[in-house]
This record gives C-alpha cells, structure tokens and sequence, in this order.
C-alpha cells in the first residue's frame, strides 16, 4: 500500500525533490509551504508529477496551530506514515551578533516546530503501532562552525531528540531517521536563506575583517552553486532509506530503538569523522580527569 507522506518545506531544495520522487513511487504526499504565492512554481510543478499531491499552508513557528493541523490531516487522509520535518533556514553571524529575538526564531524554525510536529503526529502512529519520523538535521548537527552557533544549536537539539525518541518509541514500532546532509547544489546558501543578524547592520568592529565567522560566511558565499552534493540523488537516497528500497534495503526496519543516522554527500562523510576523532582526542586528554571525580 503506498505510504502517505508529509513533508514540510517542499517550495525548493530537498523537501521539493522528495515530494517530487515520493510522488512518483507512487506515495501521497502532503506538502507544506509558508508563502503558497511565492511557492506557486514549485506547487504547480509537484500537482502536475501526481494528483496525490496536496499542498498545504503552514508556518511551523505557528506552534499553537500545529497540533489543530495534524489533527485535520488525518481526519481527511486516514493517516500519516512519514512525518519529514525539513523546513528551514540558517542565520549567519557570531553568536554575540545574533539577537534573542532573531535566536528565537531560528530555534523555533529548526527545532521547536519540528518538535511541535512530532508530538502532533505521535498519538495517531502509537495508535497505529507504526510510523517514520525523519528529522532533516544537518552536518552542523555534529559539528559546529563559526557563524553557524545557532543553526549548529537548533540542529544539535533535534539530534539529541532524536536520539531519545527512537528509545521511547521502540515498543509503538516507530522509527526514528535523522538525516545529516553536507552541502548540496540547492538554494540554501543563496542571499535569501544566508540570513545576516540584525538585517545586515554593521558588526561589531571585533568581529569585522579578517576572523572565523567572515571566513566561513566568505567561503560559504564562495561555494554557492558549487557544492559538490547532488540533491537528486540526496532525494533519492533519502526515499531509500525511508521505503527500504535500493540503497536502503540493508537499512529496512532500522531506527526502532536506535536513532538511524542518514549522512548524505562525501563533505557530511568528512566533516563528520572529524568530529568524531576530535571527541576520540577529548576522551584520551580528558580520561583521568573523568575518573578521578568518582567516590
């Protein structure tokens, strides 16, 4: 039976490439998007691939109407099998740049949305005793850069979630995926989605010029429609894993009681054993402080 599928974010990049491919394995996919007049290309093109498409509008920093959303989706459509939290954004800048209010923002973009998405949906998939979740984290989920505290801290926060979901969830049969893409040919790292703190203001004389956080924002700006990932194929992989299909066929069934970690592209490969040999490093400097804390 074809799997009904919803997918937050699908106006471009990942969420609109999973809904289009979702589709034509023959899922139902409801779709959200935040601005459907900004998003009428990309709406238009998924209604044309299958008429199992339906768009829907939703704001997911809307925390109060999430659940009421939820709730109507699964009245109308019977229920939901996937739930894919993708929507979001980074804002770019040192952390002491970024407002509280413009901090709040990203979290509850990137995190607290999707953690309000996940609480709606869980009642009906416990009923059910079946169910896939897969939090859309990110590289930075595992490893921080400068100009990315935030993003790093929404996407660190969804992961750890992620990880205690998968235990909780194992005796319901709900699988919990968290996919860790790198830098993928999308428009993620255009004008519109490298958002500066403050609107663009002028920074703090500190942190102008030659630093950390310019130099990422540089090279990010530098690699924009040069990524090396290709978000076809990202697209493709992730309904793999998500249908135990293709690639994914070893990975059938995995994420009940322990959270699946999807990496997607060579650079998430990369930076992500970096990180790991940085904690291998932290565990051998740090071991005999660990143990003399003990009675």
């Amino acid at each position: 039976m074809a799997p009904t599928i919803f997918i937050t974010g699908v106006s471009s990049g990942l969420g609109l490439l999973l809904a289009e491919h979702a589709l034509k394995q023959g899922a139902t996919v409801i779709g959200t998007v935040r601005n459907p007049k900004r998003a009428s290309s990309a709406l238009s093109h998924l209604s044309s691939v299958s008429s199992a498409f339906h768009e829907l509008e939703l704001d997911v920093t809307d925390l109060e109407r999430i659940p009421s959303v939820l709730n109507d989706v699964t009245s109308k459509y019977g229920h939901i099998d996937v739930l894919v939290n993708n929507a979001g954004y980074s804002i770019m800048g040192p952390v002491e740049e970024i407002s509280m209010e413009e901090s709040k923002t990203q979290m509850d973009t990137c995190y607290f949305g999707p953690l309000a998405l996940i609480k709606a949906v869980l009642p009906h998939m416990r009923e059910r005793r079946s169910g896939t979740i897969v939090n859309v984290t990110s590289v930075a989920g595992l490893n921080g850069l400068a100009a990315c505290g935030l993003y790093a801290a929404s996407k660190f926060a969804l992961e750890g979630t992620s990880e205690s979901l998968a235990v909780e969830l194992a005796p319901f049969n709900i699988r919990i995926i968290a996919v860790e893409p790198g830098a993928f040919r999308t428009e993620f790292l255009s004008s519109a989605n490298l958002i500066m703190p403050g609107g663009g203001r002028e920074w703090i004389k500190d942190y102008q010029g030659e630093n950390p956080a310019s130099a990422v924002i540089q090279k990010m700006k530098s690699v924009a429609g040069k990524q090396p990932g290709n978000p076809q194929k990202a697209a493709e992989r992730m309904w793999e894993v998500i249908a135990g299909t293709g690639m994914g066929e070893p990975l059938k069934g995995k994420g009940i009681g322990k959270v699946l970690r999807v990496l997607l592209g060579s650079d998430s490969l990369g930076r992500i054993t970096i990180a790991i040999e940085m904690r291998q490093e932290t565990l051998k400097d740090l071991d005999a402080i660990a143990k003399s804390c003990d009675y």
